[in-house]
Parts: structure tokens; C-alpha cells; sequence
């Protein structure tokens, strides 16, 4: 017997590939859900307090802009955890949440593992921090998950940023080059899921490459692959201050027997040969 899966998000950015593959893997059967009115085959919830019923609740449907969170202030934080009380008291057999690796913060020096400790710095870490527990105190589980890279990522994207300057001239210009990041492909983030799904885990997962890549770096393998290796880059602020987000996905490894399978220098090549 199939077992069913509600996916909230899932006209998203990582909802949507996430729903593609589901839709095609043996012994699922997946209800997408949107808050987008008049998607075609979607169920249709205004802010995902009603939903299907179903065996396996997976919640990407939050904001991930964290500065339109940020500037949506209090009511929103309050409104995100009345969802997962409400999906909690839907009585799923499981349920998935998408975190971020944002709230490990800044000031690391190596790949962050899920036991380190965690920081409510704005509205958008208070979310993730209060729904993780809630999840977490159900039996669920929570993907803490780095950098997202693939086709229909947002605008704002530092790496979008930087291909849309690929085809003009004059130097790459990015906010700030030093910000060490973990980038991730949405392939291997969608397969990281899976599994969870799959496996109905529980606890918290790091979902990310557990490599390290400065922006100045990020900006030199865009114009190593694209052939343009003596442009110059450059920085629009004079930033000395310190910024380390890697996340260690060893836990995932050794318990779903997960690893990317696509390096961030093949990303960007299968980003800039669909540009």
C-alpha cells in the first residue's frame, strides 16, 4: 500500500523538484500543496492550516526570504507556529520540516555538526528554532539545510547574482567576497529528502556538502567554467568582519547513507550551459 504524502510548498523552489520526484518514486503517492490559488492537480490552502489527511506531512511551504521575514515582524513568527500546531494536531504518522543551517550563525571555524549550538538572532531563526522543537517534541524530523543551488532559484541568490553578470562587462560585483558558505545542488538536496521521507526519520539532519566556498571563491569558479578566468572581482563593501556556515551532513551519511552527488563546479557548469 502506497503511503501518502502531503507536501506543503509544493510550487516552491525545492517543493516543486521534490514533488517531480516523488511523483515518480514507487510506493508514494503525493497530494502537492500550495497557497498559490488555481495550480492545476493542487490542493489549494490559504495558509496551510487545512490540509488532506495523510501519512507523512512534509512542511516546506515557510518564507525563505529571510528579510521579507524579518520585516514581516512578530505576527508572522506567530503565525508559522500556529501551522505546526496545527499540522501536529492533524495526526500524521510523521512529519518533516525544513529548517535552515542559518541558525548555527556565523562564528564557526569548521562544518557545523546538529549538535552544536543554535542561535535566535531575528524573527526568521525564532521561526526556525520554535518549529523545530515542536517537530522534533511530535517524533519528527528536521532538515537543517545549507545554501540551495539550482534551476529556478531566486534572483536574490548570490550565485544568481553572479550569472546574470557573466554576459556584461566590467568587473563581478558582489556585496561582500569574504562570507564562507556550504553551497548545495537542488538534486542532492531532493534525494537527501527522499530518504528521509522514506525512512520516516526522526531528529535533526544537516543537509549540505560540508565543504567550505568563500564568495570571492564561488565567483572565480563561475568565471573559470565560463571561460572568462581574467576577469576581475570585486566587493562593494570593504568588510573585514568574519562570516563560517558549513554544515557537516556526516549524521545523514552514516544513518540514510546520503552524499551529494554533484559537486558545486558541476552545478554551476549545469547552471551556466542552461542559462
Amino acid at each position: 500500500m502506497n503511503k501518502k504524502i502531503v507536501l506543503t510548498g509544493a510550487s516552491g523552489f525545492i517543493g516543486n523538484a521534490l514533488y517531480k520526484r516523488l511523483k515518480n518514486t514507487k510506493g508514494l503517492s503525493v497530494i502537492p500543496v500550495s497557497r498559490n490559488l488555481g495550480l492545476k492537480n493542487y490542493f489549494y490552502s490559504k495558509d496551510y492550516c487545512e490540509l488532506p489527511s495523510g501519512d507523512i506531512l512534509v512542511h516546506l511551504g515557510e518564507e525563505s526570504n529571510r528579510i521579507k521575514v524579518n520585516n514581516s515582524g512578530e505576527e508572522y513568527c506567530k503565525k508559522c507556529t500556529k501551522v505546526i500546531e496545527s499540522i501536529i494536531n492533524k495526526g500524521y504518522r510523521h512529519i518533516i520540516y525544513a529548517s535552515s543551517s542559518s541558525i548555527y550563525g556565523e562564528s564557526g571555524v569548521s562544518p557545523y555538526s546538529e549538535k552544536m549550538e543554535i542561535y535566535q538572532t531575528d524573527e526568521y531563526s525564532k521561526i526556525k528554532i520554535t518549529n523545530e522543537n515542536l517537530v522534533l517534541e511530535s517524533g519528527g524530523g528536521v532538515a537543517r539545510i545549507s545554501n540551495v543551488i539550482g534551476l529556478e532559484m531566486s534572483s536574490t541568490n548570490v550565485l544568481s547574482n553572479i550569472i546574470s553578470q557573466l554576459s556584461k562587462s566590467g568587473p563581478i560585483l558582489v556585496q561582500d567576497t569574504t562570507p564562507i558558505r556550504d553551497f548545495i545542488f537542488l538534486d542532492n538536496v531532493v534525494e537527501a529528502l527522499l530518504l528521509m521521507i522514506q525512512n520516516q526519520a526522526a531528529g535533526i539532519f544537516n543537509i549540505g556538502s560540508g565543504s567550505a566556498t568563500s564568495i570571492q571563491r564561488l565567483a572565480e569558479l563561475c568565471l573559470i567554467t565560463d571561460g572568462q578566468i581574467d576577469r576581475r572581482i570585486e566587493s562593494k563593501l570593504n568588510s573585514s568582519a568574519y562570516s563560517f556556515n558549513v554544515v557537516d551532513p556526516t549524521k545523514i551519511t552514516n544513518t540514510l547513507k546520503w552524499k551529494p552527488s554533484v559537486s558545486l563546479q558541476d552545478s554551476i557548469m549545469f547552471l551556466l550551459n542552461k542559462k
